[in-house]
This record gives structure tokens, sequence and C-alpha cells, in this order.
């Protein structure tokens, strides 16, 4: 039950920032944006213990975290790569 309004949020965050301009939209954002990650936080506590137990919890709790570290080290070098590849193609990246 923890995960499920986690996953909710972000998808309706995604919306909000699509529906509205960005000044209008960034507290809203701000507070669904928060919230889904604050819930998902529990969620990732709470979740393994429930469908695994309490036996070698750590070590799940590790084993399970190892591909979000991997992504969140490689996402830097690999957005250098593709900005050098194929230049700012996103309305993100240019500066005003």
């Amino acid at each position: 039950m923890s995960a499920r309004p986690s996953v909710a949020l972000h998808p309706i965050d995604a919306a909000v920032v699509r529906l509205f301009e960005a000044a209008s939209a960034s507290v809203l954002f701000t507070i669904l944006y928060g919230a889904g990650g604050g819930v998902l936080t529990i969620a990732r506590g709470t979740v393994p213990l429930a469908i695994f137990g309490a036996e070698n919890y750590g070590y799940r709790l590790g084993v399970l975290g190892v591909p979000t570290r991997i992504a969140k080290a490689a996402a830097p070098l690999l957005l250098g790569i593709l900005i050098d590849k194929f230049g700012q193609v996103c309305w993100c990246f240019h500066r005003r």
C-alpha cells in the first residue's frame, strides 16, 4: 500500500507541468514531487520487509539498491555523452 501513492504521484506531477505554466505549477509540482519522493522512501524500506521478511533484511536492501546506485552514478556521464553526440535537443537544457 505504501508504494502505490508514490507511483501515482509522479505521473500526476508530470501532467501538472504539462498542463499549467511553469510559474503557476511550480508550487503544486514541488508539493507532489516531495510527497511522492517521501512515500517512495518509506516504500523502499517496507516493501522488501513485507515480501522477504526480516531475515537478511540489510543484505537484501543493499542488493536491491545496486541498480539505483549504478544508474545515479552513470547518469551524468551518459548525459554528457548524449549532449556531446546529439547537441542540446531538449528545451530543458537550453540556457535563457
